[in-house]
């Protein structure tokens, strides 16, 4: 009977040591033995405690309000993106040579080739509208 409560102690002794380095291993110190005594805590330190004044928004919630914007941001672009447009475009193109074949002498080609004798001109109306199909 005695061999056994010497064998509880020296048992007991080893969980405090390895509590004890475990302990002091998350505090980065080497050593078995821990060196802070705690004190006792009583009802009128607990009373005399004040609660911190809290944040108004910590930051995990502002970044979810700012990504619930920016995913509504992207609805709306994605619905305007696949809108119809109609757009008003125009050409203008400079045909300087005379007649329906190019001139051989090549100095004359040259400078008729940017002047408006014979200038072509397009406006119009590009419409455009996408077609979603949906299985």
């Amino acid at each position: 009977m005695v061999k056994a409560r010497e064998l509880e102690l020296v048992s007991a002794r080893n969980e405090e040591r390895s509590a004890s380095r475990v302990f002091n291993s998350s505090r980065n110190i080497d050593s078995e033995h821990v060196q802070e005594i705690l004190s006792e805590i009583d009802s009128t330190t607990i009373n005399e405690l004040k609660i911190p004044a809290r944040a108004t928004l910590r930051d995990d919630v502002k970044a979810a309000r700012e990504a619930a914007r920016a995913a509504g941001a992207n609805a709306v672009m994605s619905t305007e993106r696949n809108k119809p447009t109609l757009d008003l475009v125009g050409n203008l193109a400079l045909n300087g040579q005379t007649g329906f074949y190019p001139t051989s002498d090549l100095s004359t080609s040259i400078a008729n080739s940017a002047s408006f004798r014979r200038p072509t001109a397009a406006i119009g109306f590009r419409f455009v509208m996408r077609w979603i199909f949906q299985p």
